[in-house]
């Protein structure tokens, strides 16, 4: 029976010996061998894996889906996920921080294949981003892995403006990548407006919007919209606007010393309460021991 995800399961990866929070990139290489699974996490940064050797189940909110030599997907912040039935499963992990990266990504995330893979792709459902998916060729997998192994390099032997150098070797990669899934799938039209909203969703989430509001956005009527939110992303748009809310109210935990309820305000929430109750029905704990648990900066914090 496969493995499920569930809030109370999830942990939080915490790898900040070797990639700090002020580090922007950051490569390693897992060989899982004979392990069968993978403990079900989230971590502080995206992470974008290639599949080098074996396969494996990749556990997402949505469902487990098989993952195979060549195959590349991108977590994002706060996205939970694992992976389970594995054989002899190797994968190469690109750590980094957005915010970080500058003027580079910026340049870059104009591309169409840049935004076809690292902003529409995860933001659909599983089955449908693995569905239509495409691997990278042998040729560009030789060519992110020899990247990787000059990465690992730089990090190992920390020469002056090894940083630099981290930085713009994985801008090669995400460049490659980018190339590599410039096409669209057939349903690119669908996709390119749920993306859209979903831009939106992500610049408004704090108005008081409702589904009237996003089906206006998207000039089409409220059941319509519910038919293609459900049929791309297997949510209603409001639910997926509740999820950007808690994600948003999770990174200020981490990262402010402001009262919950101000941050619940902030993050679309008129009450308090009901964001707690979300809080803990998203993540399996409350917003106080979410902070205390993740927060590492210290100092007296208020409700």
């Amino acid at each position: 029976m496969p493995e499920k995800l569930s809030p109370q399961k999830v942990k939080f990866l915490d790898i900040h010996r070797v990639f700090p929070p002020q580090e922007a990139c950051f490569v390693c290489r897992h060989c899982y061998g004979k392990r069968s699974s993978d403990a079900i996490h989230w971590h502080d940064f995206h992470e974008l894996v290639v599949v080098e050797n074996g396969e494996g189940e990749h556990i997402l909110r949505d469902g487990n889906y098989r993952i195979y030599p060549g195959d590349a997907f991108l977590i994002k912040t706060g996205e939970p996920h694992g992976y389970t039935n594995m054989r002899n499963l190797t994968l190469l992990n690109f750590c980094y921080r957005p915010h970080f990266l500058g003027a580079m990504l910026d340049e870059l995330s104009l591309t169409p294949g840049y935004r076809h893979f690292f902003e529409m792709d995860p933001q659909l459902a599983a089955d449908h981003r693995f569905q239509n998916r495409r691997n990278l060729s042998p040729k560009t997998l030789r060519s992110v892995q020899t990247y990787a192994w000059e990465m690992l390099d730089e990090q190992k032997q920390q020469a002056n403006g090894y940083r630099f150098m981290l930085k713009l070797t994985l801008m090669k990669i995400l460049c490659i990548i980018g190339r590599t899934f410039e096409s669209q799938s057939s349903d690119a039209s669908a996709i390119r407006e749920i993306t859209q909203l979903i831009s939106y969703m992500n610049q408004h989430y704090a108005k008081p919007l409702t589904l009237a509001d996003l089906a206006n956005y998207c000039h089409k009527s409220p059941r319509g919209l519910l038919r293609l939110f459900h049929a791309t992303i297997h949510q209603s748009p409001i639910s997926y606007l509740l999820d950007i809310r808690l994600t948003k109210a999770a990174a200020e935990l981490r990262s402010t010393q402001d009262a919950i309820s101000k941050i619940a305000v902030h993050c679309g929430f008129r009450d308090s309460n009901y964001f707690s109750k979300l809080f803990l029905r998203q993540f399996g704990t409350c917003p106080r021991t979410y902070r205390r648990h993740h927060q590492t900066s210290s100092g007296r914090i208020s409700f």
